[in-house]
């Protein structure tokens, strides 16, 4: 048992004389700002209304559902809500993503034009579960135009 003891002792005195170090150098920058102007126009296909929905479940902070999402899509304005803010990211935008893509992906779009988002959400404090639904036009891009 002594001899454990003094092994145990040992190691941990090992681990205290021991240690890591890490080096932060601040490098001065600014940001690159490079602007590219074309005279292209895109041509697009407008089609007949589509929609897509999307599902996210909050449970205290963890929120599942949806694993397929539209990058790229931006929201104007700042969300808040049951969905808002969590510690793994914006729920909001991540469901209004999942429905973006579902519509796209069903209906074979490029792009929804003119997009409207109903969100409905069912908050029981400790638990949510909101479903989006997005309803637009079907936009094909068919080239560009110069």
């Amino acid at each position: 048992m002594k001899k454990f003891a003094a092994l145990i002792i040992g190691i941990a005195s090992l681990a205290v004389m021991t240690g890591c170090a890490s080096t932060h150098v601040s490098q001065w920058s600014s940001p690159l700002d490079v602007k590219l102007e074309v005279n292209l126009t895109p041509m697009v296909e407008v089609g007949d209304e589509i929609t897509g929905t999307a599902t996210i479940t909050r449970i205290l902070f963890v929120s599942t559902g949806a694993t397929q999402f539209a990058d790229g899509v931006e929201y104007a304005g700042s969300e808040s809500g049951a969905l808002g803010f969590s510690l793994f990211g914006n729920a909001m935008a991540e469901g209004k993503s999942a429905a973006a893509f579902d519509a796209c992906n069903k209906a074979g779009a490029d792009v929804i034009i003119a997009p409207r988002y109903t969100v409905e959400t069912k908050d029981y404090i400790v638990y949510a579960k909101t479903t989006f639904t997005v309803k637009g036009f079907k936009g094909v891009f068919k080239g560009l135009k110069k």
